[in-house]
């Protein structure tokens, strides 16, 4: 018998993640959430949010620079390692929104009801 030793560092993790684009210039925070506002994407679990805005480039054209990723209303920084900090099948919320200082305001909605919360990132230094 011949066997073949896999090492782990070896083995490429490959995820699935929804990511709902909010483009804070054009769309209005009231209007419902609807599922088909969702885009996939499959990345490499080590990958980085840096990665992911990248792949949000190629697939939807936005800048990356004024791109936000928020997972459950927490906003991901872009040197996170996707398989350290998200499970296969999560959404991710990406804004799109021209920052104005280190300050810019958002709107998403929650996944398990109609509330839209409002999310504003900077520092209390910048207000």
């Amino acid at each position: 018998r011949t066997y073949k030793v896999i090492y782990i560092q070896d083995l490429k993790i490959i995820m699935k993640l929804n990511i709902r684009i909010y483009d804070a210039d054009t769309d209005d925070p009231s209007e419902e959430y609807i599922e088909s506002d969702l885009i996939e994407i499959t990345i490499e679990g080590t990958s980085t949010i840096e990665d992911v805005k990248k792949r949000i480039k190629e697939e939807q054209d936005f800048d990356p620079r004024k791109q936000q990723i928020f997972h459950m209303f927490h906003q991901l920084n872009n040197d996170d390692v996707i398989k350290d900090i998200l499970e296969e099948g999560d959404t991710l919320t990406a804004t799109i929104a021209e920052t104005i200082g280190n300050e810019s305001a958002i709107a998403m909605h929650n996944t398990n009801d109609e509330d839209v919360i409002s999310v504003i990132v900077g520092t209390p230094r910048d207000w």
